[in-house]
């Protein structure tokens, strides 16, 4: 591996560590208020622990769309694109919360926040990655276009990503 593919590759590491970082953040306020409906859910609705979970984390990801396309990506990919991207990780990431929700507190019975709190741990990963390398990702330029090589031209969302992060 030559010096700059080297380089290319520890700026690429650093801009991802700077999302996760940006994206533990936002994650933690969108957590937040999942975790107070969840409460508020279970103690004055009188709704189950899984359900009052599900509608927590299905109203936080409307905060967590905004504040990931915004602030923890800065995505140039248009809304009609990443958010139905990101609906479909969020539906993923709800499947993965409410069937660890319901295994630990309905099966298992164990207390219903400590079983929130892995839940939020077995969906992080999955949210994260597929946030990062698929629903806020760069649009790519269409196969042939551009360069005359026949190769895609380099997009410059790329570019505008790493001054912005550089900035941070």
């Amino acid at each position: 591996m030559g010096w700059r593919a080297a380089g290319e590759r520890r700026q690429a590491l650093r801009r991802r560590g700077v999302q996760l970082a940006r994206f533990l953040i936002v994650g933690g306020i969108a957590t937040a208020l999942q975790y107070v409906i969840l409460i508020i859910g279970v103690q004055a609705l009188g709704w189950r622990a899984t359900w009052a979970s599900a509608v927590g984390y299905a109203l936080s990801c409307i905060l967590n769309y905004w504040m990931n396309h915004r602030f923890t990506f800065r995505s140039s990919r248009p809304h009609a694109s990443a958010a139905l991207r990101f609906g479909l990780v969020a539906a993923g990431g709800l499947a993965i919360n409410t069937a660890v929700m319901w295994l630990l507190v309905e099966s298992l019975r164990m207390q219903y926040l400590l079983s929130q709190v892995a839940a939020t741990a077995a969906a992080l990963v999955w949210n994260f990655s597929g946030s990062a390398l698929w629903s806020f990702a760069p649009q790519q330029a269409p196969r042939g276009a551009g360069n005359g090589a026949g190769g895609a031209a380099p997009s410059d969302s790329g570019a505008r990503e790493r001054r912005r992060i550089g900035d941070a």
